[in-house]
């Protein structure tokens, strides 16, 4: 008895039945031809997540080289702020003791808040500069993209 396939494959097409040997052979092709097939997917979805992959770390590394590119310019601006803030103070202490001003009356002198305050911000620079430097060698990322502006450590972002 022969009956008719609607198969968009072989439409129209009369197709015997199977008998039990031939059957068997048919049913170990179609294994070996969707192990072959499942082999070739499972090599390009391999090949897709790893291209996947490294272009999502290339994309991450060009991320925090652009935004946390601060740690040299921390290197820089930190301790040549905390100097000249310090230079500030001395001269402002230099002067007052010229003058023979008593030392209670230093606070209200100008320039003794600003140049402290130049001293602490370059202080804050250059703390925020180490961490960067210790959060990449403890990561392994370059220090140059280990250290935000605000001082946030990236380097603990995984890569997915």
């Amino acid at each position: 008895m022969s009956t008719r396939t609607n198969s968009p494959h072989a439409p129209g097409r009369r197709i015997e039945p199977l008998t039990g040997a031939c059957a068997l052979d048919r049913l170990e092709r179609d294994a070996k031809y969707l192990a072959r097939r499942l082999d070739r997917l499972a090599t390009e979805m391999r090949e897709l997540v790893e291209t996947h992959t490294w272009a999502a770390a290339a994309r991450e590394i060009r991320e925090e080289h652009r935004v946390g590119g601060s740690t040299g310019l921390c290197d820089l601006a930190g301790p040549g702020l905390s100097a000249v803030g310090a230079l500030l103070v001395l001269a402002v202490i230099i002067v007052h003791q010229a003058l023979a001003l008593p030392l209670s009356e230093l606070p209200a002198r100008p320039g003794l808040w600003p140049g402290l305050l130049m001293t602490a911000s370059g202080l804050v620079l250059v703390h925020t500069s180490r961490q960067g430097r210790q959060a990449s060698r403890e990561s392994g990322l370059p220090a140059q993209a280990a250290a935000s502006v605000n001082g946030h450590v990236d380097g603990d972002r995984s890569m997915v």
